[in-house]
């Protein structure tokens, strides 16, 4: 069998309309990271755990208190089927590719045009793992290993830049290079525990590259 690959891609869900099929603890963990991204989620499913059930009383998502039926794939921008039936797994992923919506079933890989990989999201930091869909739990111990790698200072750097980030688009060529020179020499190691230092290091190093003669 050829090996598959993927193009790594970050959705901005916000306020999108996605689709979860199934009421269960898994279709629970998927509406969960949906719901905290801003996205609109409907559910379809006869039945809802007690989870989901919460997120419906907080007026967080809608129930479609039905089985899966193809007008619900309408004005949906992705799909995710949380259910443990391959037959219904087939027909959510024939009907989202006919209208090209992009959709997951989880732990079905013959029937995902997209894949969700092992996330750590510190901040404005995101890192994503995956192996193809091959081996989630490998992806689960890199991840953890990463996420032991991510001190609370490069959120803090991240944060600044982007605040920042008009800033040093302006900056000339030559501003650029030698701005971007001085970051990559910061030594997280002198800045643990002494955040204040290091937000101040930061915008010294903003403000100098900004006074730079050209």
């Amino acid at each position: 069998m050829n090996d598959k690959y993927y193009y790594p891609i970050f959705l901005d869900v916000n306020k999108s309309n996605c689709l979860v099929v199934g009421g269960g603890s898994v279709a629970e963990r998927k509406i969960k990271s949906l719901v905290s991204l801003g996205a609109q989620v409907t559910i379809v499913s006869p039945d809802i755990t007690s989870g989901i059930s919460n997120y419906l009383k907080n007026r967080e998502v809608i129930w479609i208190r039905s089985k899966y039926e193809k007008k619900y794939l309408n004005n949906v921008r992705l799909i995710i089927s949380a259910t443990n039936n391959k037959n219904i797994n087939n027909r959510v992923f024939l009907d989202a590719q006919e209208k090209g919506i992009p959709v997951n079933c989880v732990d079905d890989i013959d029937h995902c045009s997209f894949i969700v990989p092992a996330s750590i999201r510190k901040g404005n930091i995101q890192v994503a793992v995956g192996t193809g869909g091959g081996a989630p739990v490998i992806a689960g111990m890199i991840k953890r290993k990463i996420e032991s790698l991510l001190e609370k200072e490069w959120e803090i750097i991240v944060d600044i830049l982007k605040t920042a980030r008009h800033n040093i688009i302006s900056f000339s060529p030559c501003q650029k290079d030698q701005f971007w020179k001085k970051i990559r020499s910061i030594d997280i190691s002198q800045f643990v525990n002494r955040e204040d230092e290091l937000r101040d290091h930061l915008m010294t190093l903003i403000t100098s590259s900004e006074n730079q003669e050209l």
